[in-house]
């Protein structure tokens, strides 16, 4: 069986997608990848694995004029549709609005699989041309499934492919990478690490996460790993001995992971998308048996609560936060033995054999 997935984004930012990838390979299967970029250390991994990818640009500057927008998109499009013609493949699995949007029906003449990963409430028109004659649909979390079977009236639930990390660091890249960094890895030695991993914006406010750390004493720091939107300059006001470290590849991050004590998850209940989230950290975190703080919000209470592997607080409330933290203090091992006992249950690679009817 020959596979080919396309994604308007860079690869990197993407890591349930990477997953997929290298679970489809190991499954047997050819895989192509026409996308819009992609970190060298993730290259190399596609490369060592005979993975053929192909890269074909878009401007995602949204400072242009709408007509230079537009002019990218056809582009795009044009050397996608390029691109097909001369691969002979059984399959697409095309990834995202942007690429549901831009390729539109011209996909429909090919035997193609959706992958949604976000809840996209501002692209149903884009979905509706898409989503009736599709072969499959793949969605990250449970609840997001049902609303989309019953939002769109389909035949057929889409299927629940979580995402759960299938690419992680080895012994010998993780410590390669612990001698990378060293130095950011220190206050981890040093500290019990409250670590949020993801876009540092004031979507996810974490204003009584610095204040609730911080008045703990010394024995804890907060660690912020990603990319900064602009409320960093904020936090530090707050709390100036945060740790910020910026955006770094999947899987390289996880080494960060790996070395934490408690993850944080946090979402705004506001959008449909934050409320019933699937997050990439909840099993990273997991992964390296982390206990965990989340919200009052169904994508988090009905995974971190249920299997009792961290506390559920108010983001609203520092005490709260306080409390969550003090709780997982005295009894550590048991939520961490939970934690990683729910990565464990999720076995992703069987979901995608019957997404493919692959024996």
């Amino acid at each position: 069986m020959k596979i080919v997935v396309i994604t308007r984004e860079r690869i990197e930012t993407l890591p349930p997608v990477i997953s997929m990838i290298e679970m489809l390979d190991d499954l047997g299967v050819n895989v192509q990848i026409i996308a819009c970029g992609i970190a060298d250390n993730i290259r190399n991994e596609f490369e060592r694995r005979k993975i053929e990818y192909v890269q074909i640009d878009y401007c995602f500057d949204n400072s242009l004029l709408k007509l230079k927008k537009v002019f990218s998109s056809l582009k795009f499009r044009k050397r996608v549709l390029n691109v097909l013609k001369k691969l002979s493949f059984d399959c697409l699995i095309i990834e995202g609005q942007g690429a549901f949007k831009i390729l539109g029906t011209s996909i429909k003449k090919y035997n193609y699989i959706m992958y949604i990963l976000e809840m996209y409430t501002r692209y149903e028109r884009y979905i509706k041309k898409l989503i009736y004659d599709a072969d499959a649909v793949i969605m990250p979390q449970y609840d997001r499934a049902v609303l989309y079977q019953t939002h769109y009236q389909l035949k057929k639930r889409p299927y629940v492919l979580p995402n759960k990390p299938y690419f992680i660091l080895d012994d010998g890249r993780r410590r390669e990478l612990e001698i990378k960094y060293r130095k950011q890895l220190q206050v981890f030695k040093e500290k019990k690490v409250i670590l949020y991993q993801g876009i540092i914006h004031k979507e996810r406010n974490l204003t009584n996460f610095i204040k609730a750390v911080k008045s703990m004493g010394d024995s804890y720091r907060l660690v912020l790993l990603g990319k900064d939107s602009g409320a960093m300059k904020d936090y530090i006001r707050i709390d100036p001995f945060i740790v910020h470290i910026e955006f770094i590849p999947a899987p390289d991050y996880l080494v960060f992971t790996a070395n934490a004590y408690i993850g944080i998850l946090t979402y705004d209940p506001m959008s449909i998308n934050c409320a019933y989230c699937a997050p990439n950290k909840l099993f990273e975190y997991a992964k390296y048996s982390l206990p965990m703080l989340g919200n009052d919000i169904p994508g988090l209470k009905y995974t971190i609560e249920v299997n009792g592997m961290g506390e559920i607080i108010d983001e609203n409330s520092q005490e709260s936060i306080v409390k969550g933290i003090k709780k997982i203090d005295e009894n550590y091992s048991n939520y961490a033995n939970k934690s990683f006992r729910f990565y464990q249950s999720v076995d992703c690679k069987t979901v995608l054999k019957d997404i493919l009817n692959y024996e």
